[in-house]
């Protein structure tokens, strides 16, 4: 037998659980919480801007735009001002923040009115990502520029809100679909319309109470339980996809001023796939596997989740996986560009010991020969509870 694949069988069986890094103590909270129909919620305070960013990150934005780190990301957005309306007023609305200018801001107000009027589901699949991801940019607008809307203007984008968080699969209310797996696990809860409920939470506090109730009673007691085991459920492709939605919440939460939602274990959850990445850049084929898609040779993008993981908790080696790996999409730069911290430095992958467990409700290890070309990789599942 193969020396190296001895050499794995040997280390499976031995490997002990140790994690070399402390877990995050949970950061300050700021702002009063309240019982909603039987579960705790944070409410927003009056101050704004409180989606995404707030006062003190307003104040960093012009450093953050010549950061050398963030300033290609920033063109990059600048960029697609230029051929999409929608970021346009993303774009523009950002601005606003750094240099206020209320001509500006009173035209980007009644270009995004329009864009939410005329926005309607696409014949395609998925098509209530659309809908949803305008919903985004409708309570970027409201917020940010909340000074200069007119209260017509406020219930007018209250009413295409509410009409568009009525084309989410998981309903308005949003009742429908599961909190663990599925499409309501995604984007439509936990960022768009958590965005928009934030924003709108003064004159309409209905859809926060509803979304954010449903997060703190439903996705965030499943999720914090999960991030125990350092894992994720649900397999190769969804797992990095829908983890990273799970991030959105954590950081929309923190810059609203309500610290740290999430299970501190949190932080070590995409160690999974530092661990499962094969030496191609593809992953080691677990559950309902799409990304097998890409390109021969193209790596396997880990979305969004890694790098706002890694910029939360200050962990320099998930950044080198996700500079390795890549995925940020067009469409989620504008966060990139907002919660990417650009002070965080790489850490060698290399430096990590080459065998890792993964333990309750998981009971996973995985060991590997090395970190290079020739990496061979063994994967032992136990699989204390299993999940579909």
């Amino acid at each position: 037998m193969n020396r190296g694949i001895c050499w794995l069988i040997s280390i499976v069986f031995a490997v002990a659980l140790a994690n070399a890094l402390p877990a995050e103590p949970a950061r300050e909270t700021t702002i009063q919480w309240q019982d909603v129909d039987g579960v705790k919620i944070p409410i927003p305070p009056r101050a704004r801007p409180r989606l995404y960013l707030g006062p003190r990150q307003v104040a960093q934005l012009p450093a953050r735009l010549k950061d050398p780190v963030l300033q290609p990301i920033a063109e990059r957005l600048r960029r697609q001002g230029e051929r999409s309306a929608q970021f346009k007023v993303e774009w523009d609305a950002l601005q606003c923040l750094v240099a206020p200018d209320r001509t500006r801001g009173r035209v980007t107000i009644a270009q995004c009115l329009g864009l939410l009027k005329k926005c309607e589901l696409p014949d395609r699949q998925d098509a209530c990502r659309v809908t949803g991801r305008m919903m985004v940019t409708g309570a970027v607008v409201y917020d940010w520029l909340y000074d200069w809307l007119t209260p017509d203007e406020k219930q007018a984008f209250i009413a295409e809100l509410v009409r568009l968080a009525k084309t989410q699969e998981c309903g308005y209310p949003p009742t429908r679909q599961g909190s663990v797996t599925g499409h309501a696990s995604e984007a439509m809860i936990m960022r768009d319309m958590l965005s928009a409920a934030i924003a709108i939470y003064d004159e309409f506090p209905e859809m926060y109470r509803l979304a954010a109730g449903r997060f703190f009673r439903e996705h965030l007691p499943a999720r914090n339980w999960l991030y125990n085991g350092h894992a994720y459920h649900q397999g190769d492709s969804y797992g990095p996809h829908r983890y990273s939605w799970d991030t959105y919440p954590l950081l929309i939460f923190d810059r609203l001023g309500a610290g740290g939602v999430y299970n501190p274990e949190q932080r070590f959850v995409p160690y999974l796939w530092i661990y499962t990445t094969r030496p191609d850049g593809q992953r080691l084929r677990a559950g309902d596997t799409f990304a097998s898609s890409a390109a021969r040779g193209r790596p396997w993008g880990q979305y969004v989740g890694t790098v706002f993981t890694a910029s939360y908790y200050g962990d320099g080696i998930l950044l080198s996986q996700y500079l390795r790996q890549g995925g940020m999409s067009e469409s989620e730069l504008l966060f990139e560009f907002l919660w990417r911290d650009p002070s965080l430095q790489p850490k060698p992958i290399e430096s990590l010991p080459l065998s890792r467990y993964f333990g309750f409700p998981f009971g996973w290890t995985v060991a590997r020969t090395g970190w290079g070309q020739d990496a061979v990789i063994a994967e032992m599942k136990i699989n204390e509870y299993n999940f579909a």
